[in-house]
This record gives structure tokens, C-alpha cells and sequence, in this order.
């Protein structure tokens, strides 16, 4: 159901997304050279997006500390999301180069290295403090909106 704080919740944090997004890419390219970063930004603010309207839908007015809660689950589980699709999406980049010759388990195998090696950049001390304490203001923002608009 459309509800002004479930809009507020998936605009909020696509836009936590994009800008952590946008901090991810100087680690990216200093750690992967000649990597082609493309809409990266912009296709995890999507992913963002959509992870907080379909799935995490929030629950305003349960209290502060639940929308401190709801706030790091969603950070946590856009952060998982967008990296589960940026490395499928690497997969199949190295799959259509012919990287993994015929190994299809090879290629399955290689989506969770690459998580993990994506991941690896992630953990940063200013990507982390954007979205922990991004998701967390995002989400008592979220609780004061379905205070608000009930």
C-alpha cells in the first residue's frame, strides 16, 4: 500500500545508496584499475530502492527505537543486496569474455568470491559511517514521518 512513510523510507534510503555509492568508487577504482564502474551509483540507488519498498517495509509508529532498528536492518540488507547484484553482474561480465571456459559451477562459485572481494572494499571508515549512521538517521526520520502522517 502506498503510504507516505514507506515513500519517504525507499527515497531516503536510495538516496543513502547513491552517496555511499558515490564514496565506494575512489576505493573501487584504487583497488581494481581499469575496471569500467559505469551507473554504479545509480543502479544501486535503484536496488536501494526497491530492497526498502518490497522488502523491508517499515513500520512507523511502533517507536524510536524501532525505527533505529528498521534503520540498520535497511542499510544492512540494501548493502547485501547491492553487492549480491554487483558481483552477479560482474559474473556474467566474465562469463560473456569466456573467463570460466565451461565450469557453470565455477561461474556460481565465483558470485560469492566476488562478494566477498567486492565486500572488502566496502570497509572503509567513511562507508561505514555513512551507512550506519545514515541508516539510522534515515530510519528515525522514517518513524517521525509515520508519526506524522498516520
Amino acid at each position: 500500500m502506498l503510504t507516505a512513510p514507506r515513500v519517504i523510507a525507499a527515497l531516503l534510503f536510495a538516496g543513502l545508496g547513491w552517496y555511499a555509492s558515490e564514496l565506494i568508487i575512489p576505493h573501487f577504482e584504487e583497488r581494481f584499475e581499469g575496471r569500467n564502474i559505469g551507473r554504479f551509483a545509480l543502479v544501486n540507488a535503484a536496488f536501494c530502492f526497491v530492497v526498502v519498498w518490497k522488502f523491508v517495509k517499515p513500520r512507523p509508529g511502533d517507536g524510536y527505537n524501532a525505527g533505529l532498528s528498521y534503520g540498520l536492518t535497511a542499510a544492512i540488507a540494501m548493502t547485501v543486496t547491492a553487492l549480491f547484484f554487483q558481483s552477479f553482474g560482474e559474473m556474467i561480465r566474465k562469463a560473456l569474455d569466456r573467463d570460466y571456459g565451461s565450469d557453470p559451477m565455477g561461474a556460481v562459485v565465483d558470485v560469492f568470491r566476488l562478494m566477498i572481494e567486492f565486500g572488502e572494499v566496502i570497509v572503509k571508515p567513511d562507508v561505514l559511517a555513512v551507512l550506519i549512521g545514515g541508516g539510522i538517521l534515515c530510519g528515525l526520520i522514517v518513524e517521525w514521518s509515520g508519526r506524522r502522517w498516520r
